[in-house]
C-alpha cells in the first residue's frame, strides 16, 4: 500500500518497514540557441591550481586556468609541428606542455597571461609543476593522451605519404 508522507515522497509498507521512494525529478529546461547568440556564450571551463613548487616566502602561488576555445587548440596543436621544408611537417614535442599552458594560463578577467614566444622560458621551470599544470590544461579542454598520440600517428602517416585515417590529405601548416 503506498501512502505520501510530509514530505510529499511516496513511501511503500513491505516487509522490512516503510521504504522512501523519491518522487522524479522534472524535467530540465532545454535551451535552444538561435543561431549568432551562442556566439556570445562563455562554455569553456575554468580552475585555479595551486603550484606548491612555486611558494616563495611563505606565499602561496596559485594560477588560473582555462580550457581553449577550437581556434586555440587549433594553434596549439598546429605549434606541434615542425615545418620540414617544403616535406610534410613533422611533430616537434619542444615544450609541448609549457606549449599548452601558456594558452590556457589566463587573470582573472579572463585575458591570457603569456604569448605563444613566452613558451620556451615557462618550459624552464620544474617539470613537476609544468606537469600539475598541464595535467589541469588536459581536463580542461578534454585533450587527452590518445589525441597527442593521433596527432603523432598522424604526422608520421603524412611522413609516409598516408593520412593515418579514411579522410582526404589536407595541408597543416604552423
Amino acid at each position: 500500500m503506498a501512502e505520501n508522507n510530509k514530505d510529499g515522497q511516496q513511501s511503500l509498507d513491505g516487509d522490512s518497514g516503510k521504504e522512501r521512494i523519491a518522487a522524479p525529478s522534472p524535467p530540465r529546461e532545454l535551451v535552444h540557441f538561435a543561431g549568432r547568440e551562442i556566439l556570445d556564450y562563455d562554455d569553456r571551463q575554468y580552475e585555479t591550481v595551486e603550484v606548491p613548487e612555486w611558494n616563495q616566502d611563505g606565499a602561496t602561488v596559485f594560477v588560473r586556468l582555462r580550457g581553449l576555445t577550437g581556434s586555440e587548440r587549433d594553434a596549439w596543436e598546429a605549434s606541434l609541428l615542425k615545418d620540414e621544408g617544403g616535406r610534410r611537417p613533422k611533430m616537434d614535442y619542444t615544450n609541448l606542455r609549457a606549449k599548452l599552458i601558456v594558452h590556457s594560463w589566463v587573470d582573472g578577467d579572463g585575458r591570457r597571461v603569456f604569448n605563444d614566444r613566452d613558451a620556451p622560458a615557462l618550459g624552464r621551470m620544474s617539470a613537476s609543476a609544468l606537469q600539475r599544470l598541464f595535467e589541469v590544461c588536459q581536463k580542461l579542454s578534454r585533450l587527452t593522451d590518445e589525441d597527442v598520440e593521433e596527432l603523432t600517428k598522424n604526422s608520421n602517416a603524412a611522413e609516409n605519404g598516408a593520412t593515418g585515417s579514411d579522410s582526404p590529405t589536407t595541408s597543416v601548416s604552423p
